[in-house]
């Protein structure tokens, strides 16, 4: 995740600049801006935990609590944006 959240953060920067989708797709674009932002700060919430700095502050658990609470999120907002794309299909 470390290697992956330099390119993540360019991604989430690129997608906040994609201007406004037609109205038929505002609920897909704003999904997707959800998306893009969720996955960018799960990568901040994975590489922190397991950083120099993480790892003397949180437990074990702590860290492996974080990393699978931010797993579940990205799920749950990735369902989301699959419905919008469903009613666009």
């Amino acid at each position: 995740m470390t290697k992956f959240e330099p390119e993540l953060t360019k991604l989430y920067f690129k997608a906040t600049d994609v201007g406004t989708p037609p109205t038929e797709c505002k609920d897909l674009g704003q999904q997707f801006q959800s998306l893009i932002s969720i996955a960018h700060n799960i990568a901040h919430n994975i590489v922190l935990p397991y950083s120099e700095r993480g790892l003397k502050t949180w437990e074990k658990d702590n860290r492996e609590y974080l990393v699978r609470q931010a797993i579940k999120d990205y799920h749950r907002v990735l369902l989301k944006l699959e419905f919008e794309l469903e009613k666009v299909n």
